[in-house]
């Protein structure tokens, strides 16, 4: 019985961090579609900045402009939508490390019960 806790729990922890990964993916590529719907030649502008050395499509920003306008920039371009995307997106820096705590600390408070 202790085993399939344990391997349902393994589980649990990795579905969860991919669900983290999977929801900030998705973000930044609803972002992209609607700044290419609403805001086309600005994202396109920030799209074809070669600050990174690296094709777009292997990279989850884009460029490095995209990342800077994400991550640095207060600006909105005048649209509450990007507002709310951008606040969305940046949520995953507390996220992953709340993942990371609780993940460490329920295993520290099951370790010891699994053993006995």
């Amino acid at each position: 019985m202790r085993i399939i806790f344990g391997q349902i729990y393994m589980v649990v922890v990795a579905l969860s961090f991919i669900s983290i990964w999977a929801r900030h993916y998705w973000l930044i590529r609803s972002l992209g579609k609607y700044m290419d719907a609403f805001h086309k030649s600005k994202w396109r502008e920030m799209m074809e900045d070669t600050g990174w050395f690296r094709p777009t499509w292997t990279t989850l920003y884009y460029s490095k402009a995209v990342y800077d306008f994400i991550w640095r920039s207060a600006d909105t371009l005048g649209d509450d939508n990007i507002c709310v995307f951008k606040k969305r997106i940046k949520r995953f820096i507390w996220e992953l490390p709340l993942f990371f705590f609780i993940v460490t600390i329920v295993s520290a408070l099951l370790i010891p019960r699994l053993n006995n």
